[in-house]
């Protein structure tokens, strides 16, 4: 499992920078935005790596309780739709906030890198 993790964490570490390339160098096309993340991100792939599985795997530690939740209430019968909104919408929080923790992560590393 480990072997498709490590590469993909690695590819997913040099390439977030792109959202924050395309919004501060305007003109720039998808392309051109991978292409200058890869450009950024020379010498700094694996701390880039490290940075994005700390916030990717968080999120999914701080939504796990709440999807096995779901999953309980699920299999005990009938659900209580009430208590699966309020457990759901928990697992939609702590999917929200990896999101945004990771998109300060690529903010911040764009803006040490860019200069």
């Amino acid at each position: 499992m480990l072997l498709y993790a490590i590469p993909g964490l690695y590819i997913l570490g040099r390439t977030m920078l792109t959202g924050p390339a395309l919004f501060a160098e305007a003109p720039l096309g998808a392309l051109g935005a991978i292409r200058r993340s890869f450009v950024l991100s020379r010498g700094a792939g694996l701390p880039l790596m490290g940075l994005a599985a700390f916030s990717y795997i968080s999120g999914w530690l701080a939504g796990a309780p709440f999807m096995m939740l779901d999953r309980a209430l699920r299999e005990g019968g009938e659900p209580n739709p009430v208590a699966l909104v309020i457990v759901d919408a928990g697992a939609a929080v702590a999917a929200m906030a990896a999101g945004i923790a990771m998109a300060l992560i690529a903010i911040s590393a764009y803006r040490r890198l860019a200069r």
